[in-house]
């Protein structure tokens, strides 16, 4: 083998020592492969490893003594941020070794950094890019980007995507069908008989009732797809990965990784769980209004007349429409609760980091500052998005529950609005919670600086003034989330449920709001 070709690849090799007498006679060499990449996220974070970023794997071959045995390798391409995992496989009857990349199974002597960045991909980061690729807000084809096909699929699928929407869009409108109460049913009857020439209006509420709602929703779904998909989106990625790394060392508790993947997951699975029941009462409701002798609903469409077979297609254009402004409202929703998550986890490990003296007052400065900036994103950005369809939500959550206790004393009508009422109050629930979760963290971060100032155990031997400047500074910090620019606390939110609350129990007992239970 040339002396080139051992220059020009990036291994290291050592020979062992000879085995003592009574062992086996040959020796051992000690081969050792190391990625050639390298990330700066490990000063960026501040976590400190003593293997090289990337993965390291050993193997040992068997040869004479003093000789090297050859390897068959080839210089490896360049290789993605999150980790570089080899395997190393031996040929017993050539007496080499042959090296291959295998990403997906992490080996045994990997450090800690590159492990938690292989449980961030593989267990959060891919399901969640499945779900922005299902509506186009990330490239569905990714990582070949240079193929023509891959880039044809990429630019087609989100036109697609909102050519479903804008259709579900008009077959509701033609078909009169909208996520309100039965009253608004009733009305829209007076148009079953309406032809192709007559006035195409289900009744005199069309723009409060479809134009707005679909506003919201088109405007929602267009500003998330720009955010995303082609605006800098590198901080979720970058504040996942960074919040992997700070739960790495923490193997118990409700800031352990294990815990962290857990919930992360349960958050994806709750946006498949709530679609599936918000279509499962859109079927309800209809079947109820079709069956119900007393609030007969007959689909028919306002701008033509559909029989047989177009009739049925129709109305599965109609499902599909359903289907996919679900998804819109369900994923819009997880995304801001799954970063409000990865935020107040990054707070509070900071927090718990900087009150065990794991990390120098300075550093734990600069990791309140980046968190500022996170949250600085998540504010002005993904919140925007949610504000809007909370429009919509909060709406129908006010419609439904009137209908609710308005609804005919039938087991199938009053499971329908049961269901339909239930999805709404989730819907508008989480962002809420989860913005109160991230200022109540920001609370407590605020107050890390006056509990170590008054009472520095561990940092006995810091300079005064590097304390009184690290509490100046977290008493400056303003960490609150805000949904429609307005700062959101956990107190207002319950002042005003409970408000709301006693509102309605007054007006169900002066009988305001007739109910049928």
């Amino acid at each position: 083998m040339s002396k080139s070709h051992w220059e020009g690849s990036e291994f290291s090799s050592r020979l062992t020592s000879p085995r003592t007498e009574g062992q086996d006679s040959q020796n051992c060499q000690l081969v050792r492969i190391t990625s050639s990449s390298t990330s700066s996220l490990m000063s960026a974070t501040g976590v400190s490893d003593r293997g090289t970023y990337g993965a390291t794997a050993y193997s040992t071959v068997r040869g004479s003594p003093g000789e090297l045995s050859p390897i068959n390798s080839t210089p490896s391409s360049p290789r993605s941020r999150m980790t570089d995992i080899f395997s190393a496989s031996l040929v017993s009857n050539t007496g080499y070794v042959h090296i291959e990349d295998d990403p997906e199974v992490p080996s045994e002597h990997d450090n800690m950094t590159s492990q938690a960045l292989f449980k961030c991909k593989q267990k959060v980061l891919k399901p969640y890019l499945r779900l922005l690729s299902f509506l186009g807000w990330h490239p569905i084809v990714s990582g070949m980007s240079d193929r023509w096909w891959a880039r044809v699929i990429n630019t087609v699928y989100p036109v697609v995507v909102v050519i479903i929407i804008v259709l579900g869009y008009i077959v509701q409108y033609a078909l009169c069908y909208r996520r309100l109460p039965n009253r608004y049913d009733k009305e829209a009857q007076k148009y079953d008989n309406v032809t192709f020439n007559s006035t195409l209006l289900c009744h005199p509420g069309v723009f409060t009732n479809y134009v707005i709602p679909d506003i919201l929703h088109a405007a929602a779904f267009l500003y998330s797809f720009y955010v995303i998909r082609w605006k800098e989106n590198e901080h979720m990625v970058t504040l996942m990965e960074r919040v992997f790394l700070q739960t790495s060392s923490i193997h118990s508790g409700w800031l352990s990784q294990p815990r962290l993947i857990k919930v992360l997951r349960a958050l994806l699975w709750l946006n498949v769980i709530w679609v599936v029941v918000s279509i499962c009462g859109h079927a309800l409701h209809v079947t109820a209004l079709t069956q119900g002798a007393e609030n007969r609903y007959n689909p028919h469409f306002l701008f033509f007349h559909a029989n047989g077979t177009a009739h049925y297609a129709l109305l599965g254009l109609l499902l599909a429409g359903l289907l996919a402004m679900d998804i819109v409202y369900a994923s819009v929703m997880t995304n801001y609760a799954i970063q409000c998550h990865l935020l107040l986890t990054h707070m509070r490990c900071t927090m718990v980091r900087t009150q065990q003296k794991l990390v120098t007052l300075p550093q734990a400065m600069k990791d309140m500052s980046d968190e500022m900036q996170y949250l600085r994103t998540l504010n002005d950005k993904v919140a925007t998005a949610v504000s809007l369809l909370l429009f919509n939500v909060m709406s129908l959550f006010a419609l439904r529950l009137w209908d609710l206790f308005n609804s005919p004393p039938t087991a199938l009508y009053m499971s329908a609005s049961f269901m339909r009422t239930f999805v709404m109050l989730a819907l508008l629930a989480l962002p809420l919670v989860q913005a109160c979760r991230v200022t109540n963290a920001g609370y407590a971060l605020q107050r890390l600086g006056l509990e170590i100032a008054v009472r520095p155990f561990g940092y006995q031997d810091t300079p005064a003034a590097e304390i009184y400047s690290f509490q100046l500074f977290t008493s400056c910090l303003q960490p609150r989330a805000k949904l429609f620019r307005v700062p959101i606390h956990a107190s207002w939110i319950l002042s005003i449920c409970l408000t709301l609350a006693l509102a309605l129990l007054v007006a169900l007992q002066l009988d305001f709001i007739k109910t049928s239970l």
